[in-house]
């Protein structure tokens, strides 16, 4: 998929940050879609499946988010980035998105 390497690692701190989950979940995100899809990853990262005690990440929700942040960035399929560039970038499309942060 592209992107997934780091994006992963931002994506699992991000997940375990419980004041910036709060904040996510708490807001309208109906004209939110960066928003709504990244807090659909992470929510599915903080629930593992009761089945297999695996995580249960919709991939298609993963590539989604992916595809909202790959249109309008330098961030793009298949190149080495930095996931500190990733991170903030993310932070600021966010900022940008909700008005909150």
């Amino acid at each position: 998929m592209g992107l997934t390497c780091y994006a992963n690692g931002i994506f699992q701190i991000l997940a375990q940050t419980k004041p910036f989950m709060t904040t996510l979940i708490n807001l309208d995100m109906r004209h939110m879609p960066l928003t709504y899809a990244l807090v659909s990853v992470l929510e599915g990262i903080n629930e593992p499946s009761h089945q297999s005690k695996c995580l249960t990440v919709d991939r298609t929700i993963v590539q989604q988010l992916l595809e909202i942040i790959a249109e309008d960035s330098c961030f793009s399929r298949y190149r080495q980035d930095d996931c500190l560039e990733f991170l903030m970038y993310l932070l600021e499309k966010l900022k940008t998105e909700c008005g909150k942060f």
